[in-house]
């Protein structure tokens, strides 16, 4: 890309604000055929300014369709890898997938995942979701669209009946934890914590209010706190992520109607809080007791 644009600025620019995967595609025309060794700069620069779009396609082994161009374009410039276009020429040949990436609005990296997923997931409002939204919240679409589908696979059912129905993370969350109940799992959005997360100056802890955190914060402080996920589900136990004053996993539990902290232990359970920050927690509790 580099040499591209120091080469051929005014072409660089033009072609990069209209189509940046193209550009890339056209800067690295070569890697697409296999050759046996890499072009000159002089036999690039002589390659650009020769052949037009449809022909460096052609020459490239890529579809020259103006449809194929338009979908290109789809691609945000954050997303334009060579891999990835290789990925979309592979996609193209598949008349289902390529009929489904003709009429997204943007192609980002979710949606060759979920076009390369075996089998493949073919639903259009998932691949919205995806191309606007891929994170909400801790959640990202890979991470629960991946778990719902092996989840259904192994329940032996279909691994994605949702084709258009799903148009938004609530409604995705919904249908993942209609399923987990349906199968008789703990469910993936806990009930709403017993006591509110606080963000001052010096104190800062946040609720855990789904598996997926559970299990992002078990790996961030190599801990075991996603094991009390079927006593959260439960609400005989709630977890929360200590920020300030130190960084900790607190996990508190339901005794007698009233809440206590079972304990609160720093990264990989090296020691327990410091006694300032076990006060600060203590203090925690009382207030929202007397409140």
């Amino acid at each position: 890309m580099a040499e591209m644009a120091q080469a051929m600025p005014e072409y660089f620019l033009s072609s990069a604000a209209r189509n940046p995967a193209m550009t890339l595609l056209a800067a690295t025309y070569w890697c697409y055929r296999q050759t046996q060794k890499n072009p000159s700069i002089t036999e690039r620069i002589s390659m650009w300014g020769t052949l037009d779009l449809d022909q460096l396609l052609s020459f490239a082994r890529f579809p020259n369709s103006k449809s194929f161009i338009k979908t290109l374009s789809k691609i945000p410039i954050e997303h334009a890898y060579t891999y990835q276009i290789q990925s979309l020429r592979e996609l193209w040949a598949i008349s289902s997938k390529r009929r489904l990436l003709q009429h997204l609005p943007t192609i980002t990296g979710e949606n060759f995942w979920l076009l390369t997923c075996f089998p493949p997931i073919l639903d259009p409002a998932i691949h919205r979701l995806a191309a606007i939204e891929p994170q909400f919240e801790e959640y990202s679409i890979r991470e629960i669209v991946s778990e719902l589908a092996n989840r259904r696979e192994m329940a032996c059912l279909q691994h994605w009946p949702y084709r258009n129905c799903l148009h938004s993370w609530p409604q995705l969350l919904r249908a993942y934890n209609k399923f987990l109940h349906k199968t008789n799992h703990v469910l993936e959005t806990f009930a709403q914590p017993p006591i509110d997360g606080v963000e001052d100056e010096g104190f800062e802890i946040m609720p855990l209010k789904s598996r997926t955190a559970l299990r992002r914060e078990a790996t961030e402080m190599s801990n075991c706190i996603e094991s009390f996920a079927v006593q959260i589900g439960l609400s005989e136990n709630y977890a929360y992520k200590l920020i300030l004053p130190e960084r900790a996993t607190v996990l508190i539990k339901c005794d007698r109607r009233q809440w206590r902290i079972e304990e609160a232990m720093i990264v990989a359970n090296a020691r327990a809080v410091r006694p300032e920050t076990m006060k600060l927690l203590r203090n925690w509790i009382r207030n929202y007791c007397q409140n």
